[in-house]
């Protein structure tokens, strides 16, 4: 949403009126510049109270600001364009609306939604004011959810812990599902809009960060799950090379199986055609990709899944990075565990990557609930006793021929036994001694 005047002086008045007139709760209103930007960015002064922990400061926030356009038909799955910044003086750019979340399935329509939100405990003043200056910027920390990479949004994620501390919290959305990464292996559908789209969200950082206390030399990509699986994608990509300095990957990692489809383009003409878009001509096929409902086109992409959970798969295919054979740009092009072998990458990135303890049990639970459920497995003893595991293994593309990793992880990690019992119930029970 943006606010017009129709000179300086009408600006300054809409600002003011703004401040005076419009009530928001505990969060007051601050209109800030942006040199190459906007001259006015309207902002809030606090977010849903105030920092979590001493000294429960206020801050800054600033919800909407757009890093890149709204693809059009012919970019969908393209790399983003940048936006139509600098917007013209007499143009307020509200930042204090929610932004709205990128299609995801459901509810979750319209293809406006590459933005960065940013929270900051500093204001350096305005780059007007001869006396401003960037000397004290803070570090910042570019923050990428999580979501399988097709789901999550900004909103979810509140910023009022890390503002008990001194830095700069940016946090981007990313096209999600089909319309984030979707590829044929084509110039037009090459793959990776997703990941492209939070390259761009650092340039924006890049640019802008400094005027909103942040300094772009000290900038840190963390992400959760898939968020962590991105952020050491951006490790590998040269586009986003010097655009950071630090990483930090909480609980996901570009070398586990879900976060790289390598099968790519055959699972893109698969959804196409789950879809019911024509496969022939070829420009009749792109023209319906193109122009699919995004809702639709999310819908083919979980009924891929829902096939692939069938044949043993993840369901991960049409939603998760690829290596890329096509496109003017290419963000990843070799096997990530390739690339680090053979040291191409910024080594001077400090990395901190973690896991928490029993994590696991998400993905058994992802497991129960797609594919023993409803393919009525839940009660088959057989099964749960000796395929279960082979099952896992196969699905994370892990060799066992031999079946000997499958028996010394049934009995060593899942140290349990599967019976029923004369009711007809199962019950499990523990072979560990006592």
């Amino acid at each position: 949403m943006n606010l017009h005047g129709g000179s300086s002086y009408c600006l300054l008045a809409v600002a003011i009126f703004i401040l005076q007139a419009v009530p928001f709760g505990s969060t007051e209103q601050v209109v800030i510049e942006v040199p190459g930007y906007a001259k006015a960015v309207l902002g809030g002064y606090g977010n849903l109270g105030t920092a979590y922990f001493e000294p429960h400061r206020k801050f800054y926030s600033f919800r909407s600001l757009y890093y890149a356009a709204k693809p059009t038909n012919e970019t969908r799955f393209l790399p983003p364009l940048t936006s139509n910044y600098p917007y013209p003086d007499d143009e307020i750019v509200n930042a204090i609306d929610f932004p709205p979340g990128c299609p995801q399935g459901g509810s979750y329509k319209g293809e406006s939604c590459l933005i960065v939100s940013v929270y900051t405990p500093y204001f350096p003043g305005n780059a007007s004011d001869p006396n401003t200056n960037y000397d004290n910027n803070l570090p910042v920390m570019y923050w990428i959810h999580g979501g399988s990479f097709d789901s999550g949004q900004n909103i979810i994620y509140q910023p009022n812990t890390y503002m008990s501390y001194d830095v700069v919290l940016v946090e981007v959305q990313y096209r999600l599902g089909p319309l984030g990464y979707l590829t044929l292996d084509t110039d037009e559908i090459p793959g990776n809009a997703g990941m492209f789209d939070q390259i761009e969200g650092l340039r924006w950082v890049n640019k802008f960060i400094k005027y909103f206390g942040g300094d772009p030399n000290a900038v840190t990509i963390i992400g959760e799950s898939a968020g962590a699986a991105s952020v050491n994608f951006l490790l590998l990509a040269p586009q986003a090379r010097g655009l950071f300095r630090y990483v930090i990957a909480e609980s996901g990692s570009m070398l586990t199986e879900w976060a790289l489809d390598r099968k790519g383009g055959k699972t893109g003409y698969r959804i196409a055609e789950l879809a019911d878009c024509p496969m022939e001509p070829y420009e009749s096929l792109l023209h319906c990709l193109r122009n699919i409902d995004e809702v639709a086109l999310h819908e083919a992409q979980r009924k891929f899944s829902r096939e692939d959970y069938e044949n043993n798969g993840l369901g991960f295919g049409g939603q998760s990075p690829v290596i890329q054979v096509a496109g003017k740009e290419r963000a990843l092009v070799r096997e990530p565990k390739e690339i680090l072998e053979d040291g191409d990458y910024p080594t001077d990135a400090i990395l901190l990557m973690g896991a928490n303890k029993h994590e696991g049990l998400y993905c058994a639970n992802y497991l129960y609930s797609h594919y023993i459920r409803p393919f009525g497995l839940a009660e088959d003893v057989e099964y749960l006793t000796y395929d279960l595991v082979p099952t896992i293994l196969s699905a994370l593309g892990t060799t066992d021929e031999s079946g000997a990793l499958s028996e010394a992880m049934t009995k060593k990690i899942f140290r349990l036994r599967i019976r029923r019992r004369a009711d007809g119930k199962l019950d499990c029970y523990d072979t560990r001694p006592y």
